[in-house]
């Protein structure tokens, strides 16, 4: 349920994962395996945000939950498809300090979701 602790836990400790792999990336920089560490352990810290989330679709409709789930991955889909293109640019124009800022951008995401 949204506004629980332990959605907050959760979705706190994503965004405290992501924001510290941008602190550290910033000062390790030009480090790739450390950073490519760090990245694993943001994701790592991400993984449990999701946990319960299938459950949601059956109390929306016993009979048409899985449309409702087709739904829901078509929208959950587009930011997978925008975000690769969107970081690219973004390290493009900015060189390697573009990891830091979407790493930065990415927590800024995740702490507003709490």
């Amino acid at each position: 349920k949204r506004g629980s602790v332990r959605v907050t836990v959760q979705a706190g400790g994503a965004a405290a994962g992501l924001l510290g792999a941008c602190a550290a990336a910033a000062a390790l920089r030009g480090a790739t395996w450390p950073a490519l560490g760090l990245l694993n352990a943001a994701a790592l810290a991400q993984s449990g945000t999701g946990l319960g989330a299938c459950a949601v679709f059956l109390e929306l409709s016993k009979k048409h939950s899985g449309v409702f789930y087709a739904i829901s991955n078509v929208f959950a889909t587009i930011p997978g498809i925008v975000a690769p293109l969107a970081t690219t640019a973004l390290i493009d124009s900015t060189g390697q300090s573009g990891w830091i800022w979407s790493f930065g951008i990415g927590g800024v995401i995740s702490f507003a979701a709490v």
